[in-house]
């Protein structure tokens, strides 16, 4: 599910269903086919893309009252893990569980060459970094992988996301940005990890789930955040983490994750959903 404005609700799952938040129902359905929805981006109150289990991505115009996509390509064989979108709404990204990434021109309507090569390992998270001129995507084998905007075919540089390991035992699941240079990701092993970016390097522990982490949200303009698993929402706010970090390292953070876990503070998180 997405909000698309403050009166305005998204689900998607084998269809696209669109929610009038005022009067609690639904406005506009509009039938996807037979793959199963994977992957939603609501970019602005008319415009949303999906990516499905069979590696389809299409756009849709949900102002318009028609059967078919805005724009459809299929360039992956394998399901669209997730999107973003740079600031100017022009150009998508599409991770993928076969281990590529994929840019799409919204507004030509277009693949924009190359697509990345194939890794060994399936993509499962990207978000842009356009302050660094990065494009940040998060691997099963728990690495964070960098390409250079608008040169998608080669990895400029990956490293682990627990300092000092060559092989994890966890996947990357979704990857949120604090700041310019500094992210969190939410980890199939339970954990969220912060992260930096010029400079590489791994950060700190900022919450611990039993089970994996499947959604990060961070509140504007403030240091809030929920991460969600499977059966719960734990609410906190960031401590120290920012582009300079902190002196201890993350295996150091990830023995104490294993022996404590501290109180969350309470906060407004979704004082502006009201």
């Amino acid at each position: 599910m997405r909000f698309a404005d403050s009166k305005t609700l998204v689900s998607a799952a084998k269809t696209v269903k669109i929610y009038d938040l005022d009067t609690a129902k639904s406005i506009r359905k509009i039938e996807h086919g037979d793959s199963k929805i994977y992957s939603l981006l609501v970019l602005d109150n008319f415009l949303l893309c999906t990516g499905d289990d069979e590696g389809c991505f299409r756009l849709w115009d949900y102002r318009v009252n028609r059967g078919g996509a805005a724009m459809e390509m299929k360039q992956c064989e394998d399901f669209i893990s997730d999107f973003d979108v740079d600031r100017d709404k022009r150009l998508v990204l599409a991770s993928s569980g076969e281990g590529t990434l994929t840019a799409f021109n919204i507004r030509a309507k277009r693949m924009v060459e190359p697509q990345s090569e194939l890794f060994d390992a399936g993509f499962q998270a990207v978000r842009f970094a356009e302050d660094v001129d990065r494009a940040v995507v998060g691997a099963e084998d728990g690495s964070i992988n960098l390409f250079k905007l608008n040169e998608w075919g080669n990895i400029i540089e990956r490293f682990p996301l627990v300092k000092g390991r060559r092989q994890t035992s966890f996947s990357i699941e979704c990857i949120e940005r604090i700041s310019a240079k500094v992210f969190v990701a939410g980890c199939s092993d339970g954990i969220v990890r912060s992260f930096s970016i010029n400079p590489n390097r791994a950060l700190k522990i900022v919450e611990t789930h039993e089970t994996p982490v499947e959604c990060i949200a961070i509140q504007d303009f403030s240091n809030s955040y929920a991460s969600v698993d499977a059966n719960t929402i734990r609410l906190g706010q960031f401590e120290n983490v920012n582009e300079g970090g902190d002196d201890k390292s993350s295996d150091e953070d990830e023995g104490e994750a294993k022996t404590q876990k501290k109180e969350k503070p309470t906060n407004d998180f979704f004082s502006g959903l009201a």
